[in-house]
């Protein structure tokens, strides 16, 4: 009986689908300071750490959409140069070259 209590997915107060029960191990320090702010701020440990992570999931996505857009403007800039007239690439290519020997410095 025990083990369908805890199998079966129950909501969540903050979350609109099923939650799935989890087992995390934490050191001493953690989770004194996990009690000490669910204390203060009258919210269970599990819904503290239920938000943590969906910020930590959410840093992660916008860090992803951010690189995915970077990748998009490079790509973007790839042939950029294409219509250029040839003297302009010249003095481009010159610029280029003074850096190699400036750098070798």
């Amino acid at each position: 009986m025990y083990i369908q209590y805890i199998m079966k997915p129950v909501l969540s107060p903050a979350h609109t689908e099923a939650a799935v029960r989890t087992q995390i191990y934490l050191s001493a320090s953690q989770q004194r300071r996990l009690d000490q702010l669910a204390r203060r701020s009258a919210q269970s440990k599990s819904s503290l750490i239920r938000a943590a992570i969906d910020r930590m999931l959410e840093a992660e996505e916008q860090a992803a959409a951010g690189t995915r857009a970077r990748k998009q403007r490079l790509l973007g800039l790839a042939g950029a140069w294409a219509n250029k007239p040839a003297d302009e690439l010249l003095d481009v290519r010159a610029l280029r070259d003074g850096w190699s020997q400036r750098s070798a410095i």
